[in-house]
């Protein structure tokens, strides 16, 4: 699940976004009462089977008060503190994907 511009890391709160799973796993994906969301093991973990569209109020919030150039910088920011880590992380761990 990808948060990026929903609420903030660590939060607790709800998040919104895609979810991929291989083909084994694909029974265990949340069930809904009413919609069938291709789990068959009955595993729920949330009443709204596609997610909470008022978090997208939350990022629109984030994104318009930003602005074009706040979220150049913002996203500068995080290409270089991803660069900082990696670079700390590479002789622990391999790197599958950079650039």
């Amino acid at each position: 699940m990808h948060k990026t511009f929903a609420i903030p890391h660590g939060g607790g709160g709800p998040g919104m976004g895609p979810i991929g799973v291989k083909k084994h796993l694909a029974p265990f994906l949340p069930s809904h009462c009413i919609v069938d969301m291709g789990g068959d093991k009955n595993v729920q973990v949330a009443q709204a089977p596609w997610g909470s569209a008022s978090i997208l109020n939350i990022s629109y919030s984030y994104i318009t008060q930003l602005g074009a150039s706040g979220m150049k910088k913002a996203t500068s920011y995080a290409i270089l503190n991803a660069n900082y880590l990696m670079n700390i992380l590479k002789n622990h761990y391999k790197i599958v994907f950079a650039g």
